[in-house]
């Protein structure tokens, strides 16, 4: 998958169809059948502002995290400061 591209010439896939790619969040074209797509922003608790979005997405995290049994990712190590 390829999102919306600021310079279509960026695309790694074909810049032609990258150029009709409308021009709003969540857009863009898949590697395979060159196909347009549209993505949304994967929320549980049903609210569609962008206000509480950092808590919606914390919401999502933690209900998956609560139902999955496999195996965690390790975890993510930090550069130190300088």
């Amino acid at each position: 998958l390829e999102l919306r591209m600021g310079d279509p010439m960026d695309s790694e896939i074909d810049t032609r169809k990258a150029r009709s790619v409308p021009r709003t969040g969540g857009r863009g074209i898949t590697a395979d059948s060159k196909m347009h797509f549209l993505a949304g922003l994967p929320r549980l608790d049903g609210s569609g502002s962008l206000e509480d979005l950092g808590e919606g997405v914390a919401h999502l995290v933690g209900e998956i995290s609560r139902h999955w049994s496999g195996p965690a990712a390790p975890q993510v190590r930090m550069l130190p400061h300088r």
